[in-house]
């Protein structure tokens, strides 16, 4: 009946349906291609529905012919796409392996070969993405990345990943404008991150204090990769106290660090910092030892380590030795720090001074004191108290005239400080 019959239409696209929820639940996946052969489906079943009631008559027509053909062009049609989806994601899922085992080119060639069976597969894409940066292939990486972000915007995050491609190549504007729009779409610790750091290399110590605060409010705990973000900003942000010598908002941050960062080469020499401050050189010593181990060419932890063995007059020639790469290593980078290069020169003419070479020992003591701005006062005045020191022991009495009489009105009173302030902020 004609009743009968609009119920079972209306069933129709509900079976359709129910199909495609059942197998993208089964897939793990909601993709074109399933997708594509339950619309198939939809389409022949509302196409019989509406059919005339089958009369068998005793000629037979040609035109018949291609309405007998399409149960066969039916299941050859989902057989083939069923069959490149499985191959789909089978390539996917191998190419996913072979990234965790750090296998390259094999997973790249793994992804490509999920392309070439879906041009349009997301998945693929980011996964060829991945493969391509971890082989250094940068140019190929982002033009991937940026196809994929049309392709769909955003998707598995892909202005996180095209902001940190852009970030290592020194594409900073270009990173700081991906940066952004990934946390607009995501502000997730990792998002604040990267952003924080972007700031920091663009020398807005300010503005990047601020993200890396905002990014500590909310932290989803049940996610791993996220926690471990939160402690690297914590590590950031004591890392920027540090540099300001607030001391104590430097514990406090390295106190709130609970995963492995806390055992990180930068995160040991926050701590060995701290113990110097603290006149603990011995203590402080063993732990630049051991955050050098991890990063054997890191500039401030060579310093540091270098300074100390100077201090106590232990290793002179392995103090030099670090001491002068250290320089070396800052003179080449592209945009090395002044504290750091200040703070170089300061361990260096230490150093000198200990060997007995004074003419080289005084021009770097006097550019580490002079160059010092004024807002590290701590370190300034820690400074002058070395090359006040210096010109003593040296018997220079006219440069220490003209030292004393240039800083009168604008050192503070430094004379009742004990000789060892300078040692305990050289680490800075």
């Amino acid at each position: 009946s004609e009743t009968e019959k609009a119920q079972t239409f209306e069933k129709t696209p509900l079976v359709a349906l129910l199909a495609f929820i059942f197998h993208s639940a089964f897939n793990n996946n909601i993709s074109v291609l399933p997708l594509l052969a339950t619309a198939t489906v939809l389409a022949s079943l509302l196409l019989s529905n509406n059919l005339k009631d089958l009369v068998w008559k005793k000629k037979f027509s040609p035109a018949a012919l291609p309405y007998l053909c399409m149960p066969l062009i039916f299941v050859f049609t989902a057989y083939s796409l069923q069959s490149a989806y499985q191959h789909e994601q089978l390539k996917i899922f191998a190419g996913s392996r072979l990234l965790e085992k750090g296998k390259f080119i094999e997973s790249q060639r793994a992804f490509e070969s999920a392309i070439k069976t879906n041009p349009q597969s997301p998945r693929a894409y980011f996964g060829l993405a991945i493969s391509l940066k971890n082989q250094g292939q940068y140019n190929e990486t982002q033009s991937i990345l940026e196809k994929l972000d049309q392709m769909v915007p955003n998707i598995f995050n892909t202005n996180y990943e095209l902001a940190r491609v852009l970030f290592e190549r020194k594409h900073i504007l270009e990173a700081h404008r991906y940066a952004l729009k990934s946390l607009n779409w995501n502000p997730t610790p990792r998002s604040y991150e990267l952003l924080g750091k972007i700031l920091i290399s663009e020398g807005k110590m300010a503005e990047a204090k601020k993200i890396f605060e905002e990014g500590l409010i909310f932290v989803p705990e049940q996610n791993k990769e996220e926690r471990i973000a939160a402690d690297r900003i914590r590590l950031n942000l004591a890392a920027l106290a540090a540099n300001q010598t607030d001391f104590a908002e430097c514990r406090k941050y390295l106190a709130e660090i609970k995963s492995s960062i806390s055992q990180t080469s930068d995160a040991l020499y926050l701590k060995g910092m701290l113990l110097s401050q603290d006149n603990k050189p011995d203590e402080a010593l063993k732990l630049f030892e051991k955050a050098l181990h991890e990063s054997p060419e890191n500039p401030r932890i060579m310093n540091a380590v270098g300074y100390l063995l100077t201090r106590n007059e232990k290793d002179l020639e392995r103090a030099e030795m670090l001491l002068e790469t250290a320089h070396q290593l800052l003179k080449s980078s592209e945009t090395p720090m002044l504290s750091d290069m200040l703070m170089i020169a300061h361990s260096l003419g230490t150093l000198y001074w200990k060997q007995g070479k004074l003419e080289e020992a005084g021009k770097l003591l006097e550019i580490a004191w002079e160059k010092c701005p004024d807002t590290w006062e701590t370190v300034k005045v820690g400074r002058y108290q070395d090359l006040i020191r210096f010109y003593q022991e040296t018997g220079n009495d006219q440069a220490l005239a003209r030292l004393t009489g240039e800083t009168a009105s604008t050192t503070p009173d430094i004379s009742g400080k004990e000789s060892t302030e300078a040692e305990k902020t050289e680490n800075d």
